[in-house]
């Protein structure tokens, strides 16, 4: 029986509006790692830059969620992170 093998990928994210950023990582960045922990990825960031590290799939959940929390507050909606 082969192990599957999980691919590790960065993937990276730039912002266009940076005003929205604050409420999207959170007090102290307590949102990112709210991220970090449920979809076991490491995020860092510069500025409007966001990288999103682990294995691919997880990575690429997390960043598809970010970007979808991103476009709410660009449509004027709140975010309610618990």
């Amino acid at each position: 029986m082969q192990k599957s093998k999980k691919i590790n990928k960065k993937h990276t994210i730039e912002f266009e509006n940076n005003s929205f950023l604050p409420e999207l990582y959170g007090n102290h960045d307590q949102n990112l790692a709210k991220f970090e922990n449920y979809y076991g990825v490491s995020i860092s960031y510069r500025g409007n830059i966001l990288e999103i590290s682990g294995d691919n799939e997880s990575s690429l959940i997390a960043a598809d969620k970010i970007m979808q929390l991103y476009n709410e507050l660009d449509n004027g909606i709140k975010l309610g992170i618990k």
